[in-house]
């Protein structure tokens, strides 16, 4: 074991904690756009769907007013996102009128969508995976 070594078990260890790291913001993330789409019937909530590599094309009804179901298959896919390489993980919703209430306004339960107003709060998600990791 020489200099090189060292390093590269370094790097590879850096690596996977920055991935679980980014595992835990992704399932904050969604957990919370979940948690801020707006229940009518419970198929916007039960649209989202995540996915590993590129977006979902599955657009299954399913009522889902909890939202739990959405979140157990988050939590799920986003388990199986390798901690030693680079991923590239999707969440999407394919129910007709979601687009028209992330940017239209059609719900007063969500005026300003479920995704934008979730995003504006990923430096705070960020630095609480950071905390949390040097506790």
């Amino acid at each position: 074991m020489g200099f090189m070594a060292d390093i590269n078990r370094a790097s590879q260890k850096v690596m996977v904690q920055t991935n679980e790291q980014a595992k835990a913001i992704v399932k904050d993330l969604c957990s919370a756009i979940i948690d801020d789409t707006p229940l009518k019937s419970g198929r916007l909530k039960g649209g989202w769907r995540p996915s590993i590599g590129s977006p979902s094309t599955i657009d299954v009804i399913r009522l889902d007013p909890t939202g739990d179901q959405a979140k157990a298959e988050t939590r799920v896919v986003v388990s199986q996102l390798p901690a030693d390489k680079d991923w590239v993980f999707y969440f999407s919703n394919l129910t007709p009128y979601g687009a028209k209430i992330e940017y239209l306004g059609w719900s007063q339960q969500a005026p300003h969508g479920m995704v934008r107003i979730n995003m504006s709060r990923v430096a705070v998600l960020v630095r609480r995976a950071i905390a949390d990791r040097m506790v």
